[in-house]
């Protein structure tokens, strides 16, 4: 599951850093001791950008391939090929304070008298991650990301959800349905979604432009012994849904999960319960038309039910990773009273 912030992890082999390191040092990329209670400038960069700071030769070594494949590899439950994370190489000597104002932060150095790895918040800016990695050679180096590459990564992803959270938050939301209410959860859902379908146990919201489709789909059902057997019941319920509530154009179709490449499940918590991630692929029966998907099954034990959050984009034309993002940060704001 994804780690929240504020129980960051320090790894085994823990080195202090030096006190020689300051603010806008340019002589250094090694960041000072955590100091999130002082003022920090706000950090910038895109959605999923990361920053990696290291020499030439620790980039094109091992340890910048280690990088490479936990970050930079295709992200799972797109139809074209996309990386998780923006990664952009920043030679050691030109790491300056602007790019020290990087919101998602790696460091890499090949240094035997300071041997050990961390991830700091808020180094040089907030919100911040710095995962510091340091060792006598590039191996070393590679050895340290190994052990704790998923919570680093769930670390920065948190922080990525988060901030794109605060992002949305800067617009306005939708009311919430007594649906919701009636259920006991909240949800922000952004005003350029507008409610299609509604029941007692169902919303469908839909945000249509001219080159994008994004909908969500919010279900409830009791929890109980035909719904225990975790994961089970999540692709045949999606698609039980879908086919009810989300068609096509042409009469008679309707969405549909692709399972020529199966959807991946993770699990995960929202709002402290128990929850399966499932990004996958869909497709539409009886049309040419398919995108990712993204759905969180929440199995709230404190309401007794369980809770299907679901997402969808149709975007032929653009790229879809930081659309799916932002649903993923929709999505992760439900609120159970």
């Amino acid at each position: 599951m994804f780690s929240k912030l504020p129980f960051l992890f320090v790894f085994a082999i823990f080195f202090s850093c030096s006190n020689e390191a300051e603010d806008g040092a340019k002589d250094s990329a090694t960041p000072p001791e955590n100091t999130s209670n002082r003022t920090r400038p706000s950090s910038n960069g895109g959605p999923l950008d990361l920053i990696v700071v290291c020499t030439n030769s620790v980039w094109e070594g091992v340890a910048g391939d280690a990088i490479r494949e936990i970050y930079a590899s295709a992200q799972h439950g797109l139809p074209q090929g996309e990386p998780l994370f923006n990664v952009i190489h920043i030679e050691s000597s030109k790491f300056n304070y602007i790019l020290k104002r990087s919101r998602n932060i790696i460091v890499l150095e090949k240094n035997p008298d300071n041997i050990g790895a961390k991830l700091q918040k808020n180094s040089w800016a907030k919100p911040q991650l710095v995962a510091f990695y340091s060792a006598a050679d590039h191996q070393g180096i590679a050895d340290l990301i190994e052990p704790s590459k998923e919570e680093v990564f769930e670390n920065f992803m948190t922080l990525e959800i988060a901030t794109m959270q605060k992002r949305l938050k800067r617009g306005k939301f939708l009311p919430n349905p007594k649906v919701l209410t009636d259920h006991k959860v909240r949800m922000n859902i952004p005003s350029g979604f507008e409610l299609d379908q509604e029941n007692e146990n169902l919303l469908v919201f839909w945000n249509k432009t001219v080159k994008t489709d994004q909908g969500i789909i919010i279900h409830f059902s009791p929890l109980n012994d035909d719904n225990l057997t975790v994961g089970s019941n999540t692709i045949p319920l999606r698609d039980s849904i879908t086919k009810l509530y989300i068609h096509g154009q042409k009469e008679g179709s309707y969405m549909k999960t692709e399972m020529l490449i199966p959807p991946m499940i993770s699990n995960m918590e929202i709002s402290d319960q128990f929850a399966l991630e499932t990004r996958g692929l869909w497709k539409t029966v009886g049309e040419f038309k398919g995108g990712p998907f993204i759905n969180y099954t929440i199995y709230d034990e404190k309401n007794k039910q369980v809770i299907f959050l679901d997402a969808f984009i149709y975007s032929p034309e653009t790229k879809k990773r930081n659309f799916l993002l932002e649903l993923e940060a929709i999505l992760r704001s439900l609120k159970i009273d």
